[in-house]
């Protein structure tokens, strides 16, 4: 053949080794982001295995079997990791009992002299985090819904691949010798890998990319301190030249707050304006809109509300933001009555 499979393990080491650098330089610039930390962690850990397999020049023992294989599945274990960490999900303990269940499902028969049995583990144990990856890019439901499924495709494209090479090894019946990685087949899941790890990098980095770039949106047309949109970001939901029938706006505005601040310090100010945003959130419903669009000024808009609603709207917010647990009666006394 044109293409050994000695050759393919190289590039593919190589094709890891430069999303590994792609994706830790992008963490280097966002340490928040543990998702590219332990991307990167699992692709320097599975180029690794796959060097030390290239290197071995046709050695099967126990050594060249146990540690190549173990540090890829130690590396998959961390890329579902980063998986989970990029859809919020929070904790290791699924990628942990993953790759404690893959890494006993493959040892074992290898310890015990099951050398194809343990191949067939090997191939298994890749297919079954490929596919756990796929499912938590197909579940997620983020706005970059092409590219999360474009994830999903690459990362089940190599669980088949994988899940064929456990199938069709398993049906020689030899669960003994280790098979040779030289047919077209182990070729064409060589391939394969190299296509979904190139793939794979490149989606996350985008993935990435778009991720920050919707954070920083985010952050510009939104208030630092209540967290409810500012006047840049109400402008840009509502704008001006705009006429939208069918809804009202109330303008609030908080009395003597100037004073708050003189006689009581910012940080009183500063929780008199959380806790009455709060309470315009425990009122309000899933569609009003909140922004702070001045220092204690707030508008809300209803939509589907008339007049008389407004009003009713209005009144229910000045009394629950005056039975608030203030953590001074002073507070109380400059903020309420306020205007609407």
């Amino acid at each position: 053949m044109l293409i050994d499979y000695r050759s393919l393990l190289i590039a593919l080491s190589f094709s890891g080794m430069t999303a590994l650098v792609s994706v830790l330089v992008s963490w280097l610039n966002a340490r928040r982001d543990r998702y590219l930390l332990f991307t990167a962690i699992g692709l320097g850990l599975v180029s690794t295995g796959l060097i030390m397999m290239g290197l071995r020049n046709g050695r099967f023992d126990l050594v060249t079997l146990f540690w190549p294989f173990s540090i890829i599945l130690v590396g998959l274990s961390f890329a579902y990791a980063g998986t989970r960490f990029f859809l919020h999900k929070s904790g290791v303990r699924a990628p942990v009992l993953v790759g404690l269940a893959t890494l006993t499902m493959f040892n074992a028969p290898l310890l015990m002299g099951y050398w194809g049995l343990a191949f067939v583990a090997i191939n298994a144990g890749v297919a079954t985090i490929m596919f756990l990856c796929a499912r938590e890019y197909w579940d997620a439901q983020h706005d970059l819904r092409g590219a999360e499924l474009t994830n999903a495709g690459l990362f089940m494209t190599m669980a088949v691949s994988y899940a064929l090479n456990a199938v069709a090894t398993s049906l020689t019946g030899d669960w003994v010798n280790y098979p040779v990685n030289d047919s077209w087949f182990d070729n064409l899941n060589a391939i394969t890998s190299l296509i979904g790890i190139t793939g794979i990098g490149a989606m996350t980095l985008t993935l990435h990319f778009s991720r920050l770039a919707h954070r920083h949106h985010t952050e510009a047309s939104t208030d630092s301190l209540t967290g409810v949109l500012n006047r840049r970001g109400l402008f840009e939901r509502y704008a001006e030249t705009v006429e939208i029938p069918g809804l009202a706006v109330l303008v609030f505005d908080l009395d003597f707050f100037k004073q708050i601040n003189d006689k009581l310090g910012h940080a009183q100010g500063d929780f008199t304006l959380k806790t009455f945003t709060e309470v315009m959130e425990a009122q309000l419903g899933d569609a009003d809109l909140i922004a702070r669009i001045g220092g204690e000024e707030f508008c809300v808009i209803l939509p589907g509300q008339g007049r008389r609603q407004a009003m009713a709207t209005a009144e229910r917010l000045r009394r629950a933001f005056a039975d608030a647990a203030l953590p001074n009666n002073r507070i109380k006394m400059l903020t309420n009555p306020f205007n609407i």
